[in-house]
Parts: C-alpha cells; structure tokens; sequence
C-alpha cells in the first residue's frame, strides 16, 4: 500500500509540473504571435506525458527556449526513472 502511495504522489507531483509548464507556454503563447510561434498543447494521459510542441524560432528569447528544454528535459526523466 505504501508504495501504491508513493507511485500516486509522484505522479501527482509530476501532474504539477505538468500544469505549471503548460501555463508557461500558454502565456509564452499570448506573448508572441501565435502563427509565428506555434506552441501546441501538452498531451497528458493517465500513464504517460507527451509532450510535443512544435519548432519555434526564438529569435529574441533563447533563455525561454532553453528554460523549456530543461523542463521537458526534467520531466521526461523523471518518467523514465518511474
């Protein structure tokens, strides 16, 4: 029982992160011209993350492309590792 515990709130954990970075990207996308930058929606599912979104030319705002990057890159291990 306390591992069925541990798995849910890590999972909830994640959800979090989840929400937060989609709020991130949604705000990044009344920012910026929605055509120019396209930004498509993270997919979340019971069991996995996918998140796909689509190549954006960050012409004026590297640290925002690369805080992103880190973030997926934080998450998708953080499911491997599951």
């Amino acid at each position: 029982m306390k591992a069925l515990i541990t798995e849910k709130s890590k999972y909830s954990k994640l959800t979090k992160e989840y929400d937060n970075l989609q709020e991130y990207l949604d705000e990044l996308q009344k920012n910026y011209n929605a055509e120019k930058y396209p930004i498509k929606k993270l997919e979340n599912s019971c069991c996995e993350l996918v998140i796909k979104i689509d190549e954006v030319k960050w012409s004026k705002n590297q640290i925002e492309g690369r805080y992103i990057d880190a973030k997926i890159g934080r998450i998708t291990r953080s499911l491997m590792v599951s």
